[in-house]
């Protein structure tokens, strides 16, 4: 069953001189039980696009057009106000830092009450029971003696454990996870993502895991969105995407990904150039001023997200003229 769908959003930010066209066209279809990964560079629109679904843009930003639903009900367009009721109730969301979420002046206790009482209306006593509950379900030891603790007696994993306890405390049916695990030692990183699987398959969650490590989607996604420039230019199943990577902006993320087969002190591939702005999109390829395979056809016209021939049946698509016009690396007009 769907929980989340997103159909041609768009998300534009107010600046002093300029708009800033930050997402465009943006869609997700997300079932219950289901995990998609959301990759990209810094500034490809990944946390625009999280903090549009939780309803938690700032003021300067505009849904400009599209929508998204939660269900059947249609909580983002434009000009309509998102439901006060449904973030931290029916989709909860876990931060890159904790430490900038934690209240560091309330303690664990407290700062758990407020959501459990505001959409559970449980009591106090009830409250403390399930904030027990909860902690024992992330891995916090001693978890009644720890709710009178504050964010900074914890570790940095025990942190990001509590954050996660907080996004599940009223039972969500969408969990979205931004850059969880960015800030921990890749130890813990590996012990943060088996417990939210672990919590996933307990409890039927649709995860949207936003990230700039494919080493993680590869881990714990079903499918994966690349995002370039605020729009997709690569969908499709984890299998299929890592299998036969289509766009160039993708498989130059795959390459600059770390081989356990390098040798000692050798140079990590990079992508040259940098992001656009986004001020003013055009009707070209944005990626095309980095890209090794971009022709003059690319700098004129935005090639749209079409499927791919031998994909049939797993939902891949990629957004790039080179799958039909056959250019071939080496003979683009880019050094």
């Amino acid at each position: 069953m769907t929980v989340l769908h997103a159909e041609n959003l768009g998300i534009c930010f107010h600046g002093e001189e300029h708009r800033v066209y930050a997402v465009q066209d943006f869609n997700i279809t997300l079932n219950r039980g289901e995990t998609i990964g959301i990759v990209g560079e810094s500034g490809c629109g990944k946390s625009t696009a999280a903090m549009a679904l939780m309803g938690l843009l700032p003021a300067s930003a505009e849904i400009s057009h599209g929508t998204v639903h939660y269900e059947d009900q249609c909580i983002i367009a434009p000009n309509i106000a998102y439901p006060k009721n449904l973030r931290g109730r029916r989709m909860g969301m876990i931060f890159q830092d904790p430490m900038t979420c934690l209240n560091p002046f309330l303690t664990i206790a407290d700062q758990f009450a407020m959501p459990l009482q505001r959409h559970l209306t449980l009591s106090k006593s009830a409250c403390r029971q399930r904030s027990i509950e909860l902690l024992t379900q992330v891995g916090i030891p001693d978890p009644a003696a720890r709710l009178k603790r504050f964010p900074h007696e914890f570790s940095g994993g025990q942190r990001q454990r509590l954050m996660i306890a907080l996004a599940l405390s009223c039972d969500p049916e969408v969990l979205i996870a931004d850059e969880p695990t960015t800030a921990l030692d890749v130890t813990v990183q590996a012990q943060i993502l088996r417990l939210l699987k672990k919590l996933q398959n307990e409890r039927g969650l649709g995860l949207v895991l936003i990230t700039h490590d494919l080493g993680v989607v590869a881990q714990v996604c079903d499918s994966v969105i690349v995002m370039y420039a605020g729009r997709c230019v690569e969908r499709g199943s984890c299998e299929s995407l890592f299998a036969t990577p289509s766009h160039p902006y993708t498989k130059a993320l795959l390459a600059s990904m770390p081989d356990l087969n390098s040798e000692p002190g050798s140079v990590l591939n990079t992508i040259g150039g940098q992001p656009p702005r986004m001020i003013q999109p055009d009707g070209a390829c944005a990626f095309a001023p980095r890209c090794p395979l971009a022709q003059p056809l690319c700098h004129k016209q935005r090639p749209a997200l079409e499927a791919l021939p031998a994909s049939a049946g797993n939902d891949h698509h990629a957004s790039c003229h080179a799958l039909n016009h056959g250019f071939e690396q080496g003979n683009g007009d880019n050094t």
